[in-house]
């Protein structure tokens, strides 16, 4: 049993969700998220799996949607039917590496501030 009641439930809690590749890209409810570093697919059987590139544990992420970890498996398709074909890795276009670099780049700037050098 799953809190959400079906994919798009899922989907409706995320923020800028996109359709990417053979799955979906969102803002991550964990931490203030610029550009989306979430991904989100759904499988055949239900099971949808979660990753957030800036690295955000699952258990937080579900946690800010309402769940936990056991609601990701029996996940209803929702109107469209969305899932992928396979759980092989899909590529990753140059659009999502450019966004990703530029989120990860803004991130170490923010956390690293240069300090005189002592000799």
């Amino acid at each position: 049993m799953t809190i959400f009641k079906d994919f798009d439930d899922l989907l409706g809690r995320l923020e800028d969700v996109t359709r990417q590749g053979d799955g979906f890209m969102a803002k991550c409810p964990n931490h203030d998220d610029r550009t989306a570093s979430l991904s989100v697919k759904r499988f055949e059987d239900g099971t949808v799996l979660v990753n957030c590139f800036a690295g955000c544990s699952k258990d937080e992420i579900l946690s800010d949607l309402g769940g936990t970890l056991a609601d990701l498996f029996e996940v209803p398709a929702g109107a469209d039917g969305y899932f992928s074909n396979s759980l092989e890795p899909q590529p990753v276009n140059k659009e999502h590496i450019d966004a990703l670099t530029s989120y990860v780049d803004e991130a170490n700037s923010k956390l690293h501030t240069p300090k005189a050098l002592e000799y």
